[in-house]
């Protein structure tokens, strides 16, 4: 079936009126008519290119509310007449463990998105999904959510986005009647999480920069909200301080997160031997230092990081760190914890170990945590970018963050040798010096390569990683870039379970530990 919509045929085109195909429904399909569809800035970033892997022409759209017209023989929970909604995938395979727990966003043969996500060669379709911004779009029943009855359907539609991204984690930490949430920023995410926590019944305060939106935080049933910026600001953090349970930070510029973890509660818990355990969130640039590991006479991260500590607690400290990154690799979100007798409060630790850790090394955020808790062990999982600076020449800005690879690559083929990780696989040919009875098995959420601005970046998410695996992971996908390799060929390696079967790892200067879930 032919349809009108509005699509991007290029980067710097304008969105133009055409015609897209939409498959027939078939047995477990809804066709729906749309109604509308939200303008989310995923949206602008992906007509415009910015992600870099674009396929043009397409039409976005990820916040879809509209009414069924037609539904499928085996199509049991919507009808002819139901308003219902799409978000941001429209297919998954529903058979692999992600999907059977709910979590199709990391199916591990792929999920497919509303709009950008490639179709078989040959699909009436086209080379990509299309999204929102057409007249109808035809979704597998189980990609489909019900809208009540009595629901502005044009209010609805930013929930299939920016709702989940707020009600997501606000669920996970059972907010509820007596739970006092903080939600900074009062933008298009912090006025949906204020309205979501107020009608879970939480107790709301909005934090932001200014007082400019107080009457629509208190409008949208918060009960208090106060500005953050300035001298003002820090002494208003510092009266709030162990007053929230949660804390939904909505900002996505960066911010003095230790001022802001204070408002949570102090966990006043002590080890058996009256210690505090202490976590604090680092950066460091890894190019100085010969791994993050403690080696004898050598440099590494976490000497210098226990050297210093030594010297503002003035006793002996042992941490542990979330990541041990190999030599010259880089950490954003680096997270260690460590034990103390000393007093020092934890807003003072990030100041005052900076001044006494080489400029390479920043702590930016510290707090007291449960005495059980381990930067390493209670970790969930991690996620690692790999940067490679495409130009002709190297920048003598990013040369020590990036790798320099001027020649060609073919990222579309990467991506197809990428989906080859995703799920519970034995990385034994990408690790470093497993021993015959080592657990070489990871299960990987994400690996995914995007071009943006003159850099190609690798992102990298899963529940552990082997020594060396995702250098290794990234030399391996070069070789695919490059030709040299076929996507099909991570199947065979993989198999194999010898590390001379994968190719050589990529340089360490361009692997960066972004981040730590708990």
């Amino acid at each position: 079936m032919d349809v009108a919509a509005v699509a991007a045929t290029a980067p710097d085109a304008p969105l133009e009126k055409t015609t897209i195909r939409r498959r027939d429904t078939g047995p477990a399909d809804v066709l729906i008519e749309i109604e509308y569809a939200g303008i989310c800035h995923s949206d602008i970033h992906h007509v415009r290119g910015e992600w870099g892997r674009t396929t043009y022409p397409v039409a976005p759209g990820h916040e879809i509310v509209g009414i069924v017209r037609e539904v499928g023989s085996e199509v049991t929970r919507h009808a002819v007449g139901d308003r219902v909604g799409v978000g941001c995938l429209v297919g998954a395979c529903h058979q692999c463990s992600s999907c059977e727990t709910g979590q199709e966003q990391e199916c591990e043969r792929g999920s497919v998105a509303t709009y950008g996500s490639p179709l078989p060669e040959g699909d009436p379709e086209g080379p990509v999904t299309n999204g929102g911004y057409s007249t109808h779009i035809v979704v597998e029943e189980r990609m489909v959510v019900s809208v009540p009855e009595g629901l502005d359907p044009a209010a609805a539609a930013p929930l299939l986005c920016a709702g989940i991204t707020m009600f997501s984690p606000l669920k996970q930490w059972n907010v509820g009647p007596g739970t006092k949430v903080a939600v900074i920023g009062m933008g298009g995410l912090g006025h949906v999480g204020v309205k979501l926590a107020v009608a879970m019944g939480a107790e709301v305060t909005v934090l932001s920069q200014t007082t400019s939106k107080r009457d629509d935080s208190l409008r949208y049933g918060a009960v208090e909200h106060y500005a953050t910026a300035g001298d003002e600001g820090k002494q208003t953090l510092r009266e709030l301080r162990g007053a929230f349970d949660v804390i939904l930070n909505t900002v996505s510029a960066p911010l003095p997160l230790d001022r802001f973890l204070a408002t949570l509660p102090r966990s006043d818990e002590r080890d058996a031997e009256g210690r505090r355990n202490i976590a604090v969130l680092l950066q460091y640039d890894g190019t100085e230092f010969l791994g993050f590991q403690r080696q004898a006479q050598i440099p590494t991260v976490q000497q210098t990081l226990e050297e210093g500590l030594e010297r503002l607690l003035k006793h002996p400290v042992r941490i542990t760190a979330a990541g041990r990154t190999d030599t010259g690799v880089h950490a954003a979100g680096q997270v260690i914890n460590f034990r103390t007798t000393a007093r020092i409060p934890e807003d003072r630790i990030c100041p005052a170990l900076n001044s006494v850790v080489p400029k390479s090394i920043v702590a930016y955020a510290a707090a007291q945590v449960a005495p059980r808790f381990s930067a390493r062990f209670s970790a969930r999982s991690r996620v690692y970018y790999y940067v490679m600076a495409t130009g002709d020449y190297p920048s003598v800005f990013t040369r020590r963050f990036t790798y320099h690879y001027p020649w060609p690559l073919d990222v579309a083929a990467m991506n197809r040798a990428a989906s080859y990780f995703r799920g519970n696989r034995d990385f034994r040919s990408f690790c470093v010096e497993a021993g015959p009875q080592e657990n070489t098995i990871r299960t990987v959420f994400l690996v995914r390569c995007r071009q943006r601005r003159g850099l190609l970046i690798t992102v990298v998410h899963a529940n552990a990683f082997l020594r060396g695996m995702v250098r290794a992971v990234m030399g391996t996908l070069i070789d695919v870039g490059r030709g040299k390799l076929a996507p099909e060929d991570i199947e065979r390696i993989l198999a194999a379970r010898s590390r001379a079967a994968a190719s050589a790892a990529a340089p360490p200067q361009g692997l960066c530990l972004a981040r730590v879930n708990y």
